[in-house]
C-alpha cells in the first residue's frame, strides 16, 4: 500500500507526494472497530479558535482583536505538544481580498507577523490557520478560524 497526496490552494496545485510502499497484512477475521469514531477525511475543522489534531493534542489560534491598515500584528498557533511536525497556512480573507502564507512549526508554535495592506477593506477579516502534518506524523490535518477587525490607518 502507498499513499499519494496532491495539495491545492489559491496558488494552484502542487506536485504529488507519495509515501514509501508498506506491506499490508491480510486479515482472517473482521477488523475491530476503533474506540473513537474516525474524523471525516482525516481532518478536523473547528468553528472557533481551537481544534483537536489527534492523540489528545490540540491547536489554538491567537489573533489580535483589532489592527490598523499598514501595521504589523502577530498571529500565532499554539500546539499542546512541542514535537508537532508540519506547517501552518494562515489565510486572511475579507470580501474578495485573500492573502495566504505558510510557515513552519517550531517548538509547538507557528507564528506570522501580518502587515495589513494599505488598501485592505475595513471590517472583520476572517483568519484561518490550517495545520498540515508532515508525512508519518501521528496528527491529523485541522483548521481553526477567528476574526480581526481592520480599521483605517492613523494619519
Amino acid at each position: 500500500m502507498r499513499v499519494v497526496v496532491t495539495a491545492t490552494n489559491i496558488s494552484g496545485v502542487s506536485q504529488q507526494a507519495a509515501t514509501t510502499p508498506v506491506q499490508v497484512a491480510q486479515r482472517t477475521s473482521p477488523p475491530t472497530p476503533p474506540a473513537t469514531p474516525p474524523s471525516t477525511g482525516g481532518s478536523a475543522v473547528a468553528t472557533g479558535a481551537t481544534a483537536e489534531i489527534g492523540n489528545s493534542q490540540t491547536m489554538e489560534l491567537d489573533v489580535p482583536k483589532k489592527t490598523r491598515r499598514n501595521k504589523r500584528k502577530l498571529y500565532e498557533v499554539f500546539f499542546t505538544a512541542t514535537d508537532v511536525p508540519g506547517t501552518v497556512t494562515f489565510t486572511f480573507k475579507r470580501k474578495r481580498r485573500v492573502q495566504t502564507v505558510t510557515v513552519p512549526i517550531e517548538d509547538g508554535i507557528a507564528e506570522y507577523r501580518w502587515k495589513t495592506p494599505k488598501k485592505w477593506p475595513r471590517g472583520k477579516t476572517r483568519v484561518t490557520a490550517t495545520y498540515v502534518p508532515s508525512a508519518g506524523s501521528p496528527y491529523a490535518t485541522a483548521a481553526v478560524t477567528d476574526r480581526v477587525k481592520v480599521r483605517k490607518r492613523k494619519r
